[in-house]
């Protein structure tokens, strides 16, 4: 018979969010929920950090310029957005901006190490704002796939050049699913996995069907 067998505590009360393994932890990032300080609270992504190890949630600090505003290089607070690892740093990429009422296309990426904020200069086909939209890495590359903007689309964001460019793209079908083959592991956005019209998909460098 099933139990339970921890009762946790603090963990965030989020949907839509953003979440990332990185060792004996797992690092969340914004999400939606209907909480009343939630919804009065206009700034920077939030970040909660899950140790697997003592079964313990804990709440990063904000970052504040001397302003008192929220830097640049740190993103609003948003849902239904994407995080991956690559190395030691966690790319934030799309979703929809609780404090802009925007969709969002620019790259953000969090350091593990000093938990610090940056934001990558890049170049190339850059893609449009989207979010419910998915991610997976292959190597040193990002792929993005689909989303409520288009959903037939992919592109692949070197991180050794930091350059987008257009990926390939399958046939005309009714449901697709991204999956880095190098694990044969199955990404998961924010929701479900980007959506066009038939027949299932996966990525090994290139779309083959199955």
């Amino acid at each position: 018979m099933l139990q339970w067998t921890v009762y946790l505590k603090g963990e965030p009360k989020r949907y839509h969010k953003a979440a990332v393994a990185v060792g004996h932890r797992v690092y969340s990032f914004g999400g939606y929920c209907y909480d009343e300080t939630y919804l009065y609270n206009m700034g920077q992504i939030d970040v909660h950090i899950f140790n697997t190890v003592s079964l313990r949630w804990r709440k990063l600090p904000p970052v504040t310029a001397e302003s008192g505003e929220r830097p640049p290089e740190v993103p609003s607070m948003r849902y239904d957005h994407t995080a991956v690892l690559i190395d030691n740093t966690i790319y934030i990429w799309g979703g929809s901006s609780k404090d802009t009422r925007e969709d969002s296309n620019v790259l953000y990426a969090f350091d593990v190490d000093t938990h610090g904020w940056f934001k990558p200069k890049v170049s190339g086909t850059i893609p449009e704002a989207r979010y419910f939209h998915s991610a997976c890495v292959l190597g040193k590359a990002m792929y993005i796939y689909g989303g409520c903007t288009r959903c037939t689309d992919i592109y692949k964001l070197d991180t050794t050049t930091m350059v987008w460019g257009l990926g390939p793209r399958p046939e005309k079908t009714e449901l697709y699913e991204l999956i880095g083959a190098q694990e044969m592991s199955s990404v998961e956005g924010p929701g479900t996995v980007g959506r066009g019209c038939g027949g299932s998909h996966y990525l090994s460098q290139w779309w083959k069907k199955y």
